[in-house]
């Protein structure tokens, strides 16, 4: 992820306009939530999920010039990209949300012994009224323009 961020930073400061920033974030910002694939699955340390918060923030904070975590949010958001913590929580609340729902057996059984109380605590989390991804995602952006503003 360091070199990924690394690139992004170098293609930035080679051609400043906000238009590059804004291409540039675009094209690859995807592309380190996509380095995510999968992470809803499995239990993550605090020490993983720390390293990945801080490569993403230092990453965003070379970009955009940035000295604060105030700034840092309001830049996240209005650009449209959620903080990592936010990503993996989003994605960790469809991925239960489905093995809830599956009609296969051992999928339910396995969200009863590891999934319900961590789907209910980021249910609760986030307010979640709805059970599909357009109500986990709203319900996701709205913690964080409470967060921001």
């Amino acid at each position: 992820m360091s070199h990924t961020s690394e690139f992004i930073y170098l293609l930035i400061h080679l051609v400043e306009t906000c238009n590059v920033t804004l291409h540039t974030l675009s094209l690859y910002g995807m592309t380190m939530h996509d380095l995510l694939y999968g992470l809803e699955a499995v239990t993550m340390s605090n020490a993983n999920l720390r390293t990945l918060y801080v490569a993403w923030k230092t990453a965003l904070y070379k970009i955009f010039k940035l000295n604060n975590d105030d700034n840092l949010l309001y830049t996240q958001y209005c650009f449209g990209f959620l903080p990592i913590n936010f990503v993996l929580d989003l994605r960790k609340l469809c991925f239960l949300s489905k093995q809830r729902c599956h009609s296969i057996s051992v999928h339910n059984v396995f969200y009863d012994i590891f999934g319900f109380s961590e789907f209910n605590r980021l249910c609760s989390v986030y307010s979640v009224c709805g059970q599909s991804r357009g109500y986990f995602s709203a319900s996701v952006w709205d913690v964080l323009r409470d967060l921001v503003f």
